[in-house]
């Protein structure tokens, strides 16, 4: 029985506990995708709003949190809802970055045609070209000059034919402009006898006026075809600029012209872009066609060429012409071999492709041809580094050995150390890394044999200050630049101040000390330190003296300060003094009295409960009345380096901050406590931390409000004083009735529960 007792107050503990938690978890708590799912899965299973709400309402979860579920469930959707609607509008944005990176093709020749900065429009200032055909809608301009001078601007009518004053109708739609000019000449000499004729006076000149329009298609792969509205002077190159070129998948080597239905001519773009020839980019007429074909052969070539790109060869064209298509190679490119990757029906393959085959190596649709890089490496190098005139890199036929090698360096440095350098050189059976020392000094005398270099060799010779510790000197103290120096030889304590920059004003000639490692006979460093004492000169002139006060490698020098030097030390006063600004410390027994009456006593309406004392950058609690009326005081303090005082005017007001109705500045009143002074300011609000007020006066101090036994103690209102209402903080939100009766609901069934056990186990 007592067993089944404690079975069940171990389910009824545990209830109480999953209860509480769950009912201490608001609803506010969850987060939106905990929110939206919850909600999410209620409508899916067909369930309406009012069911959703009646279902939380039996969990016991309140009116007003279901209100907040539906909320936040609107939010995440609506949240959801813009995210897809910014999502799909980045999509659109990422969609018209990529059209126009597209816009740039790695076709030769594609680009020339899509890039708005070049024109093709036809010039219509030139002269008139004698092969130029007119039709309806061109005018002419016809000059009759000499003994009579006369002018015809007449316009080629839909029939073809122009008319002229005095004379019938002229044909000339379908003729030259040449042709059209004998024919209307002809005309004239009916008014003008010996028009044109060797010693007549009369000459005539006929010439284009304002052009007609003509209407031409594109067809084919081209980026937009369509039928096109062109100046009569444009050319096959002017249309295909207006229309975009051709396409990736379309010919640049096979356009064809189609003129009255049949083949008229083909252009070749790529005659224009490699040679300039424009034979073929012939003048439009209206109704022409231009029709761009597939493309036979599109072949890509990467890697080291001025130009990698795709281009599109001819069938007679091979592997070197793709190489001068391109440019021909980089100066870092390897042209021994190339490789050509083909894909066959079932597989790819690489081909490698010898130089001297390259004229005569066909090519196939979609290959790729690569042009590599050359290694870095140097068949012929050696290399020496070091305390040498020309370190560097050098050709082993010129410099053969190691003799040779530092002749041909311009010889070894002064401070070169000859008693061993260093070959670092690549065995030749498995390529690791080997070093040869040898003693340069007796190779370069003779004394010893050249040594033959190899390929990829490099020769180390040491400077002499390389082989040891960097040896410097220190010096502290006053001194204008503390620090490290390098030594040198025959360097003094005079030398060493004057690298320094020189000593400081308050430097003691008298005491100068020089720490140095101490060093056995071999030369070797122990773990103590010798400490040197010694004086300087302090004008720093040369004298025999000097030669005691050498300096060794490593030592610490240390120049002390004077004993009674010091420097001017400040302290600042302002406010409602005399002379209010910065003042100089006396002597070390100077205190704040002292810097009031230095400073010409206070003003008449000087507020000294009010008064600031800051000591590094804290303020410092005081009462200047009390120091003034006992200096002997202990609030007097003694001055130090940075002290500041500001004595301030009588304010006549008390703020009010925090949590009450109108923050605000009331009249100081000395009769007045502060609950009057919050009564003014509009009281508390329903946040306000009562028990919490605090005051801060106008010298920095702050005192909180005391409670003892309910009972609360204010603190005294000073005039320039600040009264600060904190916000209390928020306690848990209580039950509501749903929560309290889910509780109650719970603990009576464990109740009957346990009561039901008990009398079923006697």
């Amino acid at each position: 029985m007592a067993k089944i007792v404690k079975i069940l107050f171990s389910i009824f503990f545990f209830f109480i506990i999953s209860t509480l938690k769950v009912l201490a978890q608001d609803i506010t708590d969850m987060s939106d995708t905990d929110i939206m799912q919850y909600y999410q899965k209620a409508k899916d299973s067909g369930m309406n709003d009012a069911e959703i709400e009646a279902a939380t309402m039996a969990k016991g979860i309140s009116v007003e949190a279901i209100a907040r579920l539906k909320n936040k469930a609107i939010d995440a959707k609506n949240s959801k809802s813009k995210t897809t609607d910014d999502r799909e509008t980045d999509d659109e944005e990422e969609k018209e970055v990529k059209k126009d990176t597209m816009s740039i093709s790695r076709v030769f020749g594609a680009n020339i045609f899509r890039n708005n900065k070049i024109s093709f429009e036809p010039n219509l200032k030139l002269a008139t070209p004698k092969n130029y055909i007119l039709g309806t809608g061109d005018e002419l301009n016809i000059d009759v000059s000499g003994y009579a001078s006369v002018h015809y601007t007449v316009k080629v009518s839909t029939e073809g034919n122009i008319k002229i004053e005095n004379l019938s109708p002229i044909y000339v739609s379908g003729l030259t402009i040449e042709q059209a000019k004998d024919r209307i000449i002809n005309r004239l000499k009916s008014i003008f006898a010996g028009l044109d004729s060797p010693r007549s006076g009369l000459s005539t000149e006929v010439t284009l006026g304002s052009i007609r329009s003509i209407k031409v298609m594109m067809i084919g792969e081209v980026m937009q075809p369509g039928t096109y509205t062109l100046p009569s002077l444009a050319s096959v190159f002017n249309a295909l600029y207006a229309a975009g070129g051709p396409t990736d998948k379309g010919s640049f080597r096979n356009i064809e012209i189609y003129r009255a239905g049949k083949p008229y001519r083909k252009l070749d773009v790529y005659d224009f872009l490699n040679k300039g020839d424009q034979r073929n980019n012939v003048i439009l007429q209206d109704q022409d066609v231009i029709r761009i074909p597939f493309y036979k052969k599109q072949i890509t070539i990467n890697g080291e060429v001025k130009a990698p790109l795709t281009f599109e060869l001819e069938d007679n064209e091979k592997l070197g012409t793709i190489i001068d298509f391109a440019g021909g190679y980089t100066g870092n490119a390897y042209t021994k071999t190339l490789n050509v990757n083909r894909s066959s029906t079932t597989n790819r393959e690489i081909i490698t492709v010898l130089s001297e085959n390259f004229k005569n190596f066909d090519l196939q649709q979609g290959d790729t041809v690569i042009v590599e890089k050359l290694r870095n490496f140097y068949s012929n190098m050696v290399v020496v580094e070091g305390a040498i005139y020309r370190p560097g890199s050098y050709d082993l036929a010129v410099a053969k050995t190691v003799k040779g090698l530092v002749q041909l360096a311009g010889g070894t440095a002064e401070d070169v150390f000859l008693n061993r350098a260093l070959i670092k050189r690549r065995d030749t059976l498995n390529y690791n890394p080997t070093l040869i020392a040898f003693d340069l000094g007796k190779l370069l005398n003779g004394a010893l044999p050249d040594i033959t270099l190899f390929r990829t060799d490099t020769l180390v010779i040491k400077a002499s200050f390389q082989l040891r510790e960097n040896r410097t000197v220190k010096i502290d103290g006053e001194i204008v630049k503390q620090g490290f120096y390098p030594y040198a030889d025959n360097m003094t304590v005079s030398d060493l101040v004057v690298l320094a920059g020189g000593l400081k004003e308050g430097a003691s000639l008298q005491y100068v000390e020089i720490a140095r490692r101490v060093r056995d006979a071999e030369g070797k460093t122990n773990a103590s330190t010798e400490i040197l004492n010694l004086s300087i000169d302090g004008v720093l002139k040369l004298n025999t003296e000097d030669s005691r006060y050498i300096i060794q490698p490593f030592d610490q020098v240390f120049i002390r300060a004077l004993p009674n030097y010091t420097e001017q030390r400040l302290v600042t006063i302002s406010g409602e003094v005399k002379y209010i600004g910065t003042y100089a410390i006396k002597d070390k027994g100077e205190r704040i009295s002292d810097l009031i009456l230095r400073a010409g006593g206070l003003k008449p309406d000087a507020y000294l409960h009010g008064a600031r004392f800051t000591r590094a950058g804290k303020v410092v609690g005081i009462d200047i009345k009390d120091i003034m009326n006992n200096p002997s005081t202990s609030a007097n303090l003694l001055l130090i380096k940075g002290d500041n005082l500001d004595v301030p005017r009588i304010k006549e007001t008390v703020d009010v901050f925090g949590q009450v109705l109108n923050s605000t500045s009331v009249g100081f009143d000395g009769n007045v406590d502060i609950r009057e002074y919050i009564a003014k300011a509009g009281g508390f609000t329903d946040s306000a931390n009562i028990k919490k007020v605090y005051v801060k006066y106008a010298n920095g101090t702050v005192q909180q409000t005391k409670t003892f036994l309910g009972f609360k103690k204010y603190p005294k209102i000073e005039n320039g004083a600040e009264i600060y209402v904190p916000l209390r903080k928020r306690k848990k939100a209580s039950l509501t009735i749903a929560e309290s009766v889910a509780i109650v609901t719970g603990f009576a069934t464990v109740a009957t529960l346990i009561l039901t056990l008990i009398r079923l186990n006697p």
